[in-house]
């Protein structure tokens, strides 16, 4: 049994699928100025190509109605087509005279620099979607293979030392029983995908993927952060046993939701909902149906950088009472 960080409740059994991917070589050799063109074409293509990757995915998520997840392959795509990381790159090309895939990755350097430096973690964590981001980019200009996990067809348990954003976007939600990785924490956007897919997550175990076979049977509890690796016959009847247990319960809140948040002595009590996004904002007024009861939502956008830092700002108000009217 290994020990995590508890990221994303419930429990998940299923065999191990490990995403293990070729490092990125960068070239870091000079050119001439007569292949500059030559070089900011493979940057355009590579361009091209990342962004048609990602609304392949999109659609994928529109079509399964997952709002969580385009709402983040939305962010991917606004990074991938900003013009000051793409800029800077072409720009480098020109100025420096060197290939594209390095240019890119000194631009992509900048940028996680600037975030990594930030001391609220919600807003450090944002780095690893430029990451994501980069990493595409950087895979699609040097030909390394972006592994397919939308061919998923088996209940899996996905394993790495990351776990990104666009990785859980483009696999199927009723295959993917869990996620365990070896970095990665509670902010993290890939966390809340797990969360609002209700996919248990476990994150921070070091060398986890090489103490797992590809295919071996192994089960994630994300309440308690916990990852089983040897599964014999009674502990899989107990975690089963788990997963019904829960199943029920949340059959029986469901029947009971429509009810007035009352206490029996007739006591009115207030819900809040401590929510991200309008992905957030749905799923919990889907879950509570009795609106006039969920009395205030808290929540910030993670493409409004002040937002972590002004929770009060008038902003802020203007987009939590907007998101509001919109999922109501």
């Amino acid at each position: 049994m290994k020990k995590g960080l508890a990221v994303s409740p419930g429990i998940g059994i299923g065999k191990a699928y490990i995403i293990s991917e070729p490092d990125i070589n960068i070239d870091k050799d000079g050119i001439d100025t007569g292949q500059v063109k030559e070089e900011l074409d493979r940057l355009s293509r590579a361009l091209e190509l990342s962004k048609n990757q990602l609304e392949l995915i999109y659609k994928g998520a529109v079509s399964r109605g997952e709002k969580a997840k385009m709402e983040i392959l939305e962010a991917h795509i606004m990074i991938l087509e900003d013009p000051m990381l793409y800029g800077q790159a072409a720009e480098k090309v020109g100025n420096m005279l060197v290939k594209a895939e390095y240019a890119y990755s000194m631009a992509v350097d900048e940028q996680l620099k600037v975030f990594e430096g930030i001391e609220d973690s919600y807003i450090r964590e944002r780095a690893n979607d430029i990451r994501d981001v980069g990493g595409r980019m950087l895979k699609n200009l040097t030909g390394v293979p972006i592994k397919d996990i939308s061919a998923i067809n088996e209940e899996v348990i996905l394993l790495g030392k990351e776990i990104t954003p666009s990785q859980i976007a483009a696999g199927d939600p009723r295959y993917i029983k869990g996620i365990v990785s070896e970095t990665g924490g509670i902010a993290s956007h890939t966390a809340i995908l797990a969360r609002n897919g209700g996919i248990p997550a476990v994150m921070g175990i070091p060398e986890i993927t090489a103490q797992v076979r590809e295919g071996q049977l192994i089960a994630v509890d994300g309440s308690k952060g916990m990852v089983e690796l040897e599964l014999d016959t009674e502990k899989l009847r107990q975690l089963q046993e788990k997963i019904m247990v829960n199943q029920r319960l949340e059959q029986e809140l469901r029947a009971i939701k429509d009810l007035p948040a009352m206490t029996r002595d007739g006591h009115r009590v207030r819900l809040e909902c401590n929510i991200e996004g309008e992905a957030g904002a749905a799923k919990a007024l889907k879950a509570e149906q009795r609106v006039s009861d969920c009395s205030a939502l808290n929540f910030c956008s993670w493409t409004e950088v002040p937002c972590p830092v002004k929770r009060s700002s008038t902003k802020l108000t203007e987009m939590q009472l907007s998101l509001w009217k919109d999922v109501r």
